[in-house]
């Protein structure tokens, strides 16, 4: 995925003059929409974050084993990244951009598309390394715990419109307005 400058970076990362971790939020946004820095269009959260010598040998390894990847499966899911990997050197530059939640990753060279393959045999072991580097803080966790409450409470209080809906004369759409600690249809 790349080629032969690609492989002889990321198989000896210690000659990389730049190795750097970066939090990345999963959606890409248009550059009109906010003005943070992005990677390939997805917004940087945090970062950037050297990446130690121990886990650029991690990651040399897993990247570069062709066991890593499950060639020959394609997936539905869509490719949201959370994290991203920025290296360099005088020739060239790479940027591993990996979502954890289908488990693939996609590697850029030079700004332009380069591959995209599941890594699913290696999950834990880039898990471990994106922990390492870029631990959530506390207020993150928090952070994304309130908004799967939200979410849930809209996907109940959805279903609820839409069964009660249905079971009168008259459908509203699924439309309804909260007041009082009561739901009403529109």
């Amino acid at each position: 995925m790349g080629g032969k400058s690609v492989y002889a970076l990321i198989a000896d990362l210690s000659k990389a003059k730049t190795c750097e971790a970066y939090r990345i939020g999963g959606y890409a946004h248009g550059a009109k929409e906010d003005k943070r820095k992005k990677l390939h269009g997805y917004p940087v959260i945090s970062g950037p974050t050297p990446v130690d010598d121990a886990s650029r040998v991690s990651l040399s390894k897993v990247i570069t084993t062709p066991n890593t990847y499950l060639w020959d499966v394609a997936k539905s899911c869509e490719f949201l990244p959370g994290v991203a990997l920025h290296l360099a050197d005088a020739n060239v530059q790479v940027d591993v951009l990996i979502c954890f939640s289908c488990d693939e990753l996609e590697i850029y060279t030079n700004g332009k598309l380069a591959g995209h393959e599941d890594f699913d045999p290696r999950r834990s072991d880039l898990l471990r390394v994106a922990k390492k580097l870029l631990p959530i803080k506390l207020n993150e966790c928090k952070m994304v715990r309130v908004f799967e409450l939200v979410l849930c409470l809209i996907m109940l209080l959805m279903g609820c419109a839409g069964l009660h809906t249905s079971i009168g004369k008259d459908s509203t759409g699924g439309m309804v307005k909260i007041a009082n600690k009561r739901i009403h249809t529109l």
